[in-house]
């Protein structure tokens, strides 16, 4: 699925999508290394980023 949106960006929305942060007491989120985990989805070729057309746009290779 096409993304709109930076690593980071997708990254932060995924944790936050699949509400992981929610089971998390507050004083620990600041904890969560959303940039990181970005970086290990693509390098785990589980999503790739490309720009066109001034955009930067995140694929996920995930099997749904």
């Amino acid at each position: 699925m096409f993304y709109q949106a930076s690593l980071i960006d997708y990254g932060t929305g995924f944790i936050n999508g699949y509400g992981i942060v929610d089971c998390l007491p507050d004083n620990f989120i600041v904890y969560i290394d959303y940039e990181a985990y970005a970086r290990d989805l693509e390098l785990s070729g589980e999503v790739t980023k490309f720009s066109y057309d001034n955009s930067t746009y995140t694929v996920d290779l995930f099997i749904k």
